[in-house]
């Protein structure tokens, strides 16, 4: 079984090439505050070093659901008392939906989000052991889905129409960002936005921000490439950027699924046959509006 994930994962890190080749790009422009040495007499070494660190998480992710349960026994609390000990820079980056958790935008660069996560953690000194207890640390469990479904986001969102309605009409205004949070936004990917203009106001930042804190979306809104004219509003997020959970509202106009009146039943139910590395189900509200509660590995 081990020899199959090793293979699954090589086959899709042979997939993901050109996303792997983008973020190498990307992480040449934000190494500084890392020390990162991309000289051409280092390279060979630092990327077969990472390509380990890949390996290892890819395999990791292709494991069985109930490794997630097995890992996650430390419940919530042990989670948050260990990555409240990254260094807060990095362990804002690095959380789930944060400014390095590139798969929120685009699912194909969901390899690049991994490939960052074990870059950057191997730069800043982390072991490749550290890592992977990092990551299972971050995997959801079922005091996740337990905690997301006490949240009743049915009655928050009926208290909060009118704000999530401004937030999204403002967001429709906004349509070159990809993501709007209370500490960085991004382009849409292939926004020709000028790069020399800024991408938002401060003002107008500072009124999604209020916004933001009226409602309680912890990490504000993102709009992916993989679903046009759809808008995610994040509530809550637990975890990593490559392990975690998150819920909160989702507009769209295009009928989305798989739709539950019970999403903890169902969540439970996907989790035990899961064939990705994602389990998102939607709870309808009103038309065009959803609730939506998501794990991933």
């Amino acid at each position: 079984m081990r020899a199959t994930r090793f293979n699954k994962a090589l086959d899709q890190m042979r997939r993901s090439v050109v996303a792997l080749l983008f973020q190498v790009g990307r992480l040449r422009r934000c190494s500084s505050s890392f020390s990162f040495s991309f000289s051409s007499t280092s390279v060979g070494r630092f990327m077969n070093r990472i390509l380990l660190i890949i390996l290892a998480l890819f395999i990791m992710g292709s494991g069985r659901a109930d490794d997630a349960g097995s890992a996650g026994e430390a419940g919530q609390q042990r989670r948050h008392e260990v990555l409240a000990k990254l260094p807060p820079r990095l362990g804002s980056l690095w959380r789930k939906y944060g400014e390095w958790d590139y798969k929120q935008s685009n699912s194909a660069y969901e390899p690049a989000t991994k490939f960052n996560f074990g870059a950057t953690g191997s730069a800043a000194g982390l072991s490749q052991q550290d890592l992977m207890a990092l990551r299972r640390v971050a995997l959801p469990t079922p005091d996740d889905v337990t905690m997301m479904k006490r949240l009743d986001l049915a009655h928050v969102f009926k208290r909060n129409r009118k704000q999530l309605e401004g937030l999204r009409d403002m967001a429709v205004e906004d349509a070159h960002l990809a993501r709007i949070a209370a500490d960085y936004t991004s382009l849409m990917e292939g926004s020709m936005w000028p790069t020399n203009t800024q991408k938002i106001s401060d003002q107008r930042w500072s009124r999604y921000k209020e916004a933001f804190k009226s409602v309680g979306l912890q990490e504000g809104l993102v709009r992916g490439t993989n679903s046009p004219g759809v808008i995610t509003f994040i509530f809550h997020a637990e975890g990593l950027c490559v392990a975690g959970s998150s819920c909160g509202f989702v507009f769209s106009k295009k009928k989305l699924e798989p739709l539950t009146s019970d999403p903890a039943t169902t969540l439970n139910e996907l989790v035990r046959n899961r064939q990705s590395s994602v389990v998102t189900v939607y709870e309808r509200l009103d038309a065009n509006w959803y609730s939506f509660y998501e794990l991933d590995w």
